[in-house]
This record gives structure tokens, C-alpha cells and sequence, in this order.
């Protein structure tokens, strides 16, 4: 096997060797080498260091000849950056990272402050660390110094960064580049974001550059022109981009399919499925999508036809039968079969066995105090919020973030899904449907549990709080929280990439903002999210933990717990959350109230809501 490595590299290798070879051994002489198997990689190696030194030795001729000439430089470090991502974990090719290096560090002491340079070190930066430093270029950039196309590429950087968290920036940095550069590579980004937006009219507009050049796109370019008229509702030209994609015989994938449901091309959809195959997605993954559609769009015997297809793939694919469920729902006449009834039978002990997981906890602390306390005699407080009434505020916390993505309709529930991939309006719409109504199902929830304890008069307020002090100590915490996530974005960039709106949950804010409004975000993460949380975690599991464990056990526990509802996000961002949870739980025991905790925890979230809005 170890020689049969080194023979199947030394023949894909053997092109190379030939025409690479300066001034070496003739070919005779290479080919007899393949017969020394052990000889064959380094002899390899050396070739392709020759010839890379030979090219290096011309372009450095070059630079000789235009010592002036920046993108000559720019080319040279190009072409080792390419090298190096090529061969540089191969051994022998430790050298290309000190070429690299050098010549980086060359070209930013002469050209530190030319606009190509500048260009090229924005591609090589990510997230917030991108926008601080592009943004802020854009805004100082010299005329002079500055030409119309190296604006325009400026602007497009921007833009295409901004494409999926900030819409609304993409498009204003977009028609820029577009307004300096009719031929600019972010038309059909632009194109797309527009008609996401309900910009129709814009997005045909600048679509139709593209749609007369057809046979100048790409198939990315293609797919990308197919979901505008997806989005625009133009059937006759989706269907003139679908044939070209067609005739092209470029890459298929699943959101071509979604695209051409979308405009009403349910033929061409069945198609497009067909033509995947396995090995791109992956056999489960096909058939949920399949599923999805026929749900969506096709008859009631094809969505059972679909839906037993995807069940083929064993009782993982819907373990609690959440999809057969979504069936019955749409189409209550549709025959059972033995195995679906059975699933979802599954689903109410796998449901009480979380309840019970959830109840554990909460039980050890409650029979643990009571032994405690009959051993000293003492009786255990009896006013107040109680264990049972922290079990059931978490179970409903639970159940309101749970529920409405189960009731909307088909669910991959363990598969990956690709909503915030895509270009369609509609998956995002569902995403951000089944957050907002989260947020009032679990209001709904809670109400009973709240007017039982008269929670208005003996939780908000107490007698050491008044509104404004409540205003004033709340909005001070919430910023001094923040404020060290602050300092970060402009001296450590890398970590408030975990606190940003390009975590998980920033995309899925993101797509509350865009499919809704600001309205609907400052609903989300300043009115909604503190009052539920804060009345669940501050107010009934801390409440009702100090009736048998001491503040500070009972104060981590809640915090802990308020720390797992954002487990989508990074183990960094998850920690700070549980830190921001000990410091309201601290407010709470102070001010003897939750409207303080609720003000700051607003405070803390509007932070976040600002980088959505404006």
C-alpha cells in the first residue's frame, strides 16, 4: 500500500516533473526515476521547488523592471499565498511561510497606504474586525488617491459582507459600487437583496443586465438570477434561467428545486430533485426536502407518498413523529399506518421523560432541605414561590420555545437545515414566524402561573425601588455589561465575533428584522425576552430555589439554567450569558424586585437589537 502511495503520486506528479524541470536531466533520465519508488517524493519535491523558485526569479524580474508597480507585488505575494495553501503542509515546504512573510511585510513597507494593498487586506479579515476597518476607510478615502473602480470594489467588499446579517446596508453600500462601476460584481447580489426586500421593481431592473448576458453567467450566477425571479414572481423568466442552468448541465442543488416551487414551477421542482443525488446532501436529507415540497405543494397522496419515503430511514428522521402530525393536520383523512401511530405513541413518554429529567434537579434540592431541616429542627419557610412553581415556569419556557417550530409545518428535526443559506424570502419568514409566536405562546404560558402569585404586586416593585430608580440602576448595569464587548470590537475583534449578529441567534434575529421590522426585533430581544426571562429565571426558579438552599447556591443554579437557553451560541458567549444571569440574580436579591433586573436585561439586549436596526 506504502508503495503504491508513492507510485499513484509520482505519476500525478509526472506532468509537473516534464515541464517544470530548468535546465535539470532530460526526460529519459525523470522517467527512470519512477523506478526508484523511495526516491520518488523527494525527487518530487525538488522539481516543484525549482520550478516555483523559476517563477518567483521572473516575477522578481519584473518588480526589477517596474520597481513602481504595485499590483506586480500584489501578484507576487499571490502567487505564494496560492503555493503555500497548496503545498505548504507538505514536508520539506516549511520555506513558503517565510516567503510568504517576507514578502507581506515588503509590500506593506512601500505600498502600506496604496488603495490595491488596502483592498487586499480587507479579503483577509472576517466579521466585526472586516467592518470596523472597511467602514471606516470608506468614509476617509482621499479622491485623489482613490479611483472610481477601486471605490466600487471597496463598496462591494462591504456589501457582500453584509448580504445576509444587514440587509438594508448591503443595498445602500451595493447601489454605490453599482453607481461607479456599471459592470461590478455585486449586480446580482444587489439584484437579489432587493428582492428580498420588496424592492420588485429595482431587483428586475438590475437583473436585466444579467438576463441579456445569460450566456456569460456561471452556474452560481445562474442560481443566484433564478432565486430574484423566484422572489419576484416571474415564472416565464425562471424558467428561461432553469433551461439555460439545463442546457449548461452545471451544479444542481437544493435550492433550485425550492426556487422553482416558489414561482410555481412544480414540473421543473420534481426535476430539479431527481437530478441530486446522494453524495451531495445526503439520502435523508433529500427526502425530508422531498417531503417539504410534496407538503407544500403537491397532492395529499404524494405528501404521504413522500413522507413514508423519508420515514424509510428509520425512526431517527422523526422520532416523535412531529411530521405525521403536521400531516394529519393539513389532510385529518389520510390512512395511518401501524408504524406511524407507534412513532407518535413514542413521542408522550419521550415528552413526560423530559418533564421528569426537568424535575430531578428541583426534587434532590426539595427532599435534601427537608431532611436537613428535620435534622436541625427547623421548619422550612412556607410563603413565597415554591419548587413545584420553578419546575412548571421552566417546562413552559421550554415548551414556548419548542412548540411553534413543531406546529408549522415539516421539521427536520435532526438533520441540518439550510434556511439561512438561502436566497428564499419564505424560509426566512418561517424561521422568524416561530420565533415571534415563541415569544407570545410562552407569554401565554406563564400568565396562569403569574396570576396565581399576583406576581404585579409581589414581584416587580418593592419598597427599595421606585421607577426611576429602577431606570437608572437598570440601564447602568446593562451598559457596564456590555460596555467590556464594546472595547473588544475595536481591540479584540476575534472574541466579539462571539457576541455578535453573526452567531446562530444573530441570524435568527436577523430574520425577525427582515421579514418584520424593527418593530418586531425590539418586541423580541427588549420586551419580550427580559420579561420572560426574567419573571421565570429571577423570579420564580430564584424565588422558589431560596426557599431550601442558601442565595448563592440557588443564584448560580438559576443562572445556569438561564445560561442553557442559549446554547445555539459559542461555550465563550454561553459563559458571559451565565455571568450576566448571576449579576441579575444579584440585582434581584437587592432591590427585592424584578423591574430592575428587567430594565437591565432590556438595556443589555437593546445593545444587540441596535446592530440589527440601524
Amino acid at each position: 500500500m506504502k508503495n503504491f502511495r508513492k507510485l499513484f503520486i509520482f505519476l500525478s506528479l509526472l506532468p509537473t516533473m516534464l515541464f517544470a524541470s530548468v535546465g535539470g536531466e532530460p526526460s529519459s533520465e525523470l522517467l527512470l526515476k519512477q523506478l526508484d519508488l523511495d526516491l520518488t517524493i523527494q525527487f518530487a519535491n525538488d522539481v516543484i521547488e525549482r520550478g516555483y523558485r523559476q517563477n518567483l526569479d521572473k516575477i522578481d524580474q519584473k518588480i526589477v523592471e517596474n520597481p513602481h508597480n504595485v499590483l506586480i507585488g500584489i501578484a507576487k505575494c499571490d502567487f505564494i499565498q496560492d503555493f503555500t495553501d497548496q503545498w505548504g503542509y507538505e514536508e520539506g515546504f516549511d520555506f513558503l511561510y517565510e516567503d510568504s512573510t517576507e514578502c507581506e511585510e515588503s509590500l506593506d513597507a512601500k505600498y502600506a497606504y496604496h488603495p490595491e494593498v488596502k483592498l487586499r487586506r480587507l479579503n483577509y479579515l472576517y466579521g466585526e474586525e472586516f467592518f470596523t476597518k472597511a467602514i471606516t476607510e470608506a468614509s476617509s478615502m482621499p479622491d485623489a488617491m482613490w479611483t472610481a473602480q477601486q471605490k466600487a470594489r471597496l463598496y462591494e467588499q462591504i456589501a457582500f459582507r453584509y448580504a445576509y446579517e444587514k440587509p438594508s446596508a448591503a443595498i445602500h453600500y451595493g447601489e454605490k459600487a453599482l453607481s461607479l462601476d456599471s459592470g461590478s460584481r455585486i449586480r446580482l447580489r444587489l439584484s437579489s437583496l432587493h428582492a428580498q426586500s420588496n424592492g420588485i421593481e429595482r431587483a428586475i431592473e438590475i437583473a436585466q443586465y444579467a438576463l441579456i448576458r445569460l450566456g456569460e453567467l456561471d452556474s452560481d450566477d445562474l442560481e443566484l438570477l433564478l432565486s430574484i425571479y423566484a422572489n419576484t414572481g416571474d415564472k416565464q423568466r425562471a424558467l428561461l434561467v432553469y433551461e439555460k442552468m439545463r442546457q449548461e448541465e452545471g451544479r444542481n442543488s437544493l435550492q433550485v428545486a425550492q426556487y422553482l416551487a416558489r414561482v410555481g414551477l412544480y414540473n421543473e421542482a420534481r426535476q430539479a430533485f431527481r437530478d441530486l443525488d446522494d453524495s451531495s446532501y445526503g439520502a435523508e436529507q433529500l427526502l425530508f426536502e422531498r417531503f417539504k415540497f410534496e407538503f407544500e405543494n403537491g397532492t395529499k397522496d404524494s405528501a404521504l407518498h413522500s413522507y413514508q419515503r423519508f420515514r424509510d430511514g428509520g425512526l431517527s428522521v422523526d422520532p416523535i413523529g412531529s411530521n405525521r402530525i403536521a400531516l394529519f393536520v393539513k389532510y385529518p383523512d389520510l390512512p395511518w399506518s401501524l408504524r406511524d401511530v407507534g412513532t407518535v405513541f413514542m413521542s408522550v413518554p419521550i415528552v413526560l421523560l423530559t418533564i421528569l429529567v426537568i424535575a430531578v434537579p428541583f426534587c434532590v434540592i426539595h427532599y435534601s432541605a427537608m431532611v436537613y431541616s428535620h435534622r436541625k429542627n427547623r421548619a422550612l419557610p412556607m410563603m413565597g414561590w415554591g419548587l413545584s412553581n420553578a419546575w412548571s415556569t421552566l417546562c413552559c419556557v421550554y415548551a414556548g420555545m419548542i412548540v411553534p417550530y413543531l406546529v408549522l409545518g415539516p421539521l427536520d428535526i435532526m438533520g441540518d437545515t439550510l434556511w439561512y443559506e438561502s436566497e428564499l424570502v419564505e424560509d426566512r419568514e418561517t424561521v422568524a414566524m416561530a420565533t415571534l409566536w415563541g415569544s407570545i405562546f410562552t407569554i401565554g404560558l406563564l400568565l396562569p402561573i403569574a396570576r396565581r402569585w399576583n406576581v404585579v404586586d409581589n414581584q416587580w416593585f418593592s419598597d427599595k425601588q421606585r421607577i426611576a430608580t429602577a431606570i437608572f440602576v437598570g440601564v447602568a448595569v446593562g451598559l457596564a455589561m456590555r460596555l467590556p464587548l464594546g472595547l473588544a470590537l475595536n481591540y479584540l475583534p476575534q472574541v466579539t465575533e462571539h457576541f455578535s449578529r453573526f452567531t446562530e441567534q444573530g441570524i435568527v434575529i436577523s430574520a425577525v428584522n427582515q421579514t418584520y421590522g424593527w418593530l418586531a426585533t425590539v418586541w423580541l430581544l427588549v420586551i419580550a425576552a427580559p420579561v420572560i426571562e426574567e419573571f421565570a429565571f429571577r423570579g420564580a426558579i430564584l424565588g422558589g430555589l431560596q426557599r431550601y438552599i442558601p442565595f448563592w447556591g440557588a443564584n448560580l443554579i438559576q443562572a445556569s439554567l438561564f445560561a442553557s437557553l442559549h446554547t445555539l451560541e459559542s461555550s465563550l458567549s454561553v459563559f458571559y450569558i451565565f455571568l450576566l444571569g448571576v449579576v441579575l440574580g444579584l440585582l434581584r436579591r437587592k432591590y427585592e424586585g424584578l423591574m430592575v433586573p428587567i430594565i437591565c436585561h432590556a438595556t443589555f439586549n437593546g445593545v444587540f437589537a441596535y446592530l440589527f436596526i440601524v
